[in-house]
């Protein structure tokens, strides 16, 4: 009888060991499940107004382009059309071609702070 005790003791301590940690592993945490996706500026922008493939990334305080390639592990040097300085800590960049891939690999990164369309001007004729 005491072996049977025991038995189940030690089993019931290997299914708690074992439900423990598969709960504890990173891809069943709340942070891990929810991959981040900086936000549209304007995520209900009329599709005719934009140009498609084309975006404004802003970059959050003290992070650089540099820094936001190295993170995201792609050379998106390419596709950057333009650079620019919001007072001397702030960077966003203007980028064209970019495909949906690449666009979520911008997005993830937690540094980017928004992300915009390009918008197409339109002249008045009066």
């Amino acid at each position: 009888m005491r072996r049977h005790r025991i038995a189940f003791a030690v089993s019931l301590l290997i299914i708690v060991l074992v439900v423990r940690r598969w709960f504890l592993t990173p891809e069943h945490t709340a942070v891990s499940t929810i991959p981040y996706e900086a936000p549209f500026s304007n995520p209900n922008a009329d599709p005719k107004d934009i140009i498609p493939n084309q975006y404004s990334v802003y970059l959050a305080p003290d992070y650089s382009l540099d820094q936001h390639i190295a993170t995201i592990g792609r050379d998106i040097k390419p596709f950057v059309a333009y650079v620019s300085s919001m007072g001397s800590n702030k960077v966003i960049y203007w980028c064209r071609d970019v495909t949906d891939d690449l666009l979520q690999l911008i997005r993830s990164d937690r540094r980017v702070e928004m992300v915009d369309y390009n918008y197409k001007v339109y002249l008045d004729k009066s």
